[in-house]
């Protein structure tokens, strides 16, 4: 999958451009950066290896230069101090000898050295082959797993996009449903103001009867202190017409009242209601 198909992909899932641009690039990149890191540190070191062998070949032909110089300036100071041609000779062949053994030692000293750093170098060499190898099928897993992923990104990016389908589908039917759950709501407020309502009205029929009975009692008090006055008036007519008994003639006319006043008394006291408490279950 190339930095396109990510893009396409991305979009298609998350249908925003700077997502799908900015995922498609870290996938894309972070694949370059693994190859370029891994690149540039082999050829730093291999650079840092060859640079070291050139050193080593031009410090050898340093030496072979200087011991070339010696042997000459050697030869001429030999030819100026010495008149036989045998003793020239010899000289020039005992100097060199021990120039040439000197020489000898030196390079055979510097080569142990150089040789052995050699063979450090060729081990590191050797090693970072190995490396390189194994590094390069590390990184052919690691694009093998890369394809895996961007498989499997695609095959989660279908799903999304179904997904993303079917939520667009079910939008209408979620607001819906959520239109009809207010409306419920409503109603159920409504009725529980009606159950309130009612409930307080159930609760005055409930205190009716005390009310009711509390009417009665009073009505019942009122009716038994009137009894009393009346009773009290008849009492006293009474009283005014046994004063009267002997004396008719001359008050004929308080007695007629009198009895007037009593018939009246007891016209109201048979219209007086029986009064009883009422039968409340």
């Amino acid at each position: 999958m190339n930095i396109n198909d990510v893009n396409t992909t991305v979009k298609t899932a998350f249908c925003n451009t700077q997502i799908a641009e900015a995922f498609a690039a870290a996938v894309v990149e972070s694949s370059k950066q693994k190859d370029s890191t891994i690149k540039v540190g082999y050829d730093s070191e291999i650079q840092k290896l060859t640079d070291e062998l050139q050193s080593v070949k031009e410090t050898l032909s340093k030496i072979e230069k200087q011991f070339s110089k010696m042997l000459k300036r050697e030869e001429n100071e030999n030819s100026e101090n010495v008149d036989s041609e045998y003793t020239v000779q010899q000289v020039k062949m005992n100097k060199e000898d021990n120039i040439r053994s000197m020489e000898w030692d030196a390079l055979q000293k510097y080569m142990y050295e150089r040789l052995r750093e050699q063979a450090g170098l060729e081990t590191r060499i050797s090693e970072l082959e190995g490396s390189v190898i194994r590094e390069k099928e590390s990184l052919t897993l690691k694009k093998n797993e890369l394809s895996i992923l961007s498989r499997n990104l695609e095959a989660s990016t279908e799903q999304i996009t179904t997904l993303a389908h079917i939520v667009g589908i079910q939008k209408d039917e979620i607001c819906s449903v959520k239109s009809k759950i207010e409306e419920l709501e409503n109603r159920i407020d409504s009725l529980d103001e009606r159950i309130n309502i009612s409930y307080k009205i159930s609760e005055n029929i409930a205190n009716l009867p005390n009310s009711i009975m509390d009417a009665f009692k009073t009505q019942k008090k009122s009716w038994d202190n009137f009894s009393k006055a009346l009773n009290q008036v008849n009492r006293e007519i009474d009283f005014i017409i046994d004063k009267n008994s002997g004396t008719f003639e001359e008050n004929g006319g308080v007695d007629e009242l009198a009895g007037v006043l009593k018939v009246l008394v007891n016209a109201i006291k048979t219209l007086r209601p029986e009064v009883s408490s009422p039968d409340i279950n």
